[in-house]
């Protein structure tokens, strides 16, 4: 995804993007559709309930890695470095 390079659906499969390739991806959209439709509607609602609280706790998790990670940069010599512009502190860049 971040080479932005287009996948055929054989590839998107092989490397675990999409769990099925299907001929008609509407008729298979529909089967799915019946196929939860079927289930218990208190079923469904406590199913989402418990992904969705999964989801919020993956993102609290990651939130704390991502602060974490800026206040070790913070904290670090080099950046201090780049701040205080001590020379040759930072990346050289070319021209």
């Amino acid at each position: 995804m971040l080479t932005a390079r287009m996948l055929t659906p054989q590839q998107a499969l092989a490397i675990g993007l999409v769990d099925q390739v299907v001929p008609d991806s509407w008729q298979a959209a529909l089967q799915l559709a019946d196929m939860l439709v079927a289930n218990s509607a208190a079923a469904m609602a406590q199913t989402k309930h418990l992904i969705l609280l999964d989801r919020r706790r993956r993102i609290r998790e990651h939130a704390a890695a991502i602060d974490a990670a800026r206040l070790a940069i913070l904290d670090s010599k080099e950046f201090g470095d780049v701040v205080n512009h001590t020379p040759g502190a930072g990346r050289v860049r070319g021209n």
